[in-house]
């Protein structure tokens, strides 16, 4: 198997379920897994925003990702999410066509 392979993820809506984020590295799974990062991915905040502006530059269609579970995320990790939601911003203003929303 490449390592540096992304996976294929459907079209549509990508929903990334936080609520069994117990640390960084379930995290970075949760995101790794949705985008269909390659195994390659090195879950930090940097690789997160290559990898997403990858993502983002090669979708041509409007697409949403829905941020599900917050509600159940330690202190810890919800700050952690902040951090992330920072990026999903950058990556908004970037490429119009990706729309993060976080359902309460």
């Amino acid at each position: 198997m490449n390592p540096f392979a992304w996976k294929f993820i459907p079209e549509g809506t990508i929903v990334l379920d936080f609520s069994r984020c117990k640390n960084a590295d379930v995290f970075h799974s949760v995101i790794k897994e949705g985008f269909g990062f390659p195994e390659c991915y090195g879950e930090n905040w940097d690789a997160l925003w290559d990898y997403l502006d990858d993502f983002a530059m090669s979708e041509k269609k409007r697409r949403t990702v829905l941020i599900t579970g917050t509600e159940l995320l330690s202190e810890e990790m919800a700050e952690y999410l902040q951090e992330a939601t920072e990026i999903f911003a950058e990556l908004e203003e970037k490429y119009p066509n990706i729309h993060f929303s976080i359902e309460k």
